[in-house]
């Protein structure tokens, strides 16, 4: 193989292929609390490789490091209108619980994981 192909760069994935990345898109949600309480929250899909730390993070005996996978896989996705980030992992650690798991269920379904993802 000649140098210029083997360090040629890679083509840009085809349009049928694009489904398969993540967008920049931003998506509002409405996200009910068990208390009734309605947010309106804004959340952005995240590449797979936060799903697999994610994943690694809960299955470590380490509670320092399983306390935190949530609120640092609800920190990267959750963002403002304009996709910026508005919670930090320390902040988003301090979610009452039935909130951690009402936003984490909205983080799953944004980037098509989850029961609810495959409702539609």
């Amino acid at each position: 193989m000649s140098d210029d192909v083997k360090d040629a760069a890679p083509a840009a994935a085809p349009a049928p292929f694009e489904s398969l990345f993540i967008s920049g898109d931003v998506t509002a949600k409405d996200v009910t609390m068990p208390n009734g309480e309605t947010h309106a929250l804004h959340f952005k899909q995240v590449p797979a490789s936060a799903f697999r730390r994610y994943r690694k993070e809960m299955a470590d005996d380490d509670d320092a490091i399983s306390d935190l996978a949530v609120p640092r896989l609800i920190s990267a996705s959750m963002c403002d209108a304009n996709g910026a980030p508005v919670l930090t992992v320390e902040r988003a650690a301090t979610l009452k619980p039935a909130a951690m798991n009402e936003i984490l269920g909205a983080v799953l379904e944004v980037n098509e994981l989850g029961p609810a993802a495959k409702k539609g």
